[in-house]
């Protein structure tokens, strides 16, 4: 039975929502000989074109299992597929397709992750204003501390466990 469009987005779906960091699904699995080779390509023209999904080649971030940054344009990933042997090469469901799958309300009280769930990539720059920040800062039940690059924020010990928190 030849591998579809449909059971091909649905599996690098599911895999990529299930995989826990999504994750994108090698393509090295699709193919067992020539005949599939031949129509897995096919396949990954069309759902491209379509903007339904995406190609991570490992060529501008070494791991191709996660979407570090955002997919190559259309026209040039076409263009890697009649070259490519799928060795090293992940699929990713694209936004258009993640916006009809992806319940949102699994995310209300996780928006980054719900980026990550409709899409973007990893790597996505994200900047909110610093004063949100300002009342953990004040506030002696959290450590805070930044260098103007990176921070975290932490509970104190002293108020770990407390009913405080």
């Amino acid at each position: 039975m030849a591998l579809t469009k449909e059971r091909f987005l649905q599996i690098i779906t599911n895999h990529y929502l299930k995989s826990g960091d999504f994750n994108g699904y090698p393509t090295r699995k699709f193919v067992k000989g020539r005949k599939a080779k031949k129509n897995l390509k096919k396949i990954l023209k069309e759902l491209i074109n379509d903007e339904l999904m995406s190609l991570n080649f490992g060529d501008y971030h070494p791991n191709p299992h996660i979407k570090a940054l955002p997919p190559h344009p259309i026209e040039v990933q076409i263009k890697k597929i009649k070259r490519c042997n799928f060795t090293h090469v992940c699929a990713y469901p694209e936004k258009k397709y993640l916006q009809t799958v992806v319940k949102e309300e699994d995310y209300y009280d996780k928006p980054f992750t719900k980026k990550l769930a409709l899409g973007d990539a990893q790597l996505t720059y994200y900047s909110f204003d610093l004063s949100v920040l300002e009342f953990y800062r004040n506030d002696p039940r959290y450590y805070y501390q930044t260098d103007d690059i990176s921070g975290f924020i932490s509970i104190t010990d002293d108020y770990y466990e407390s009913d405080k928190i």
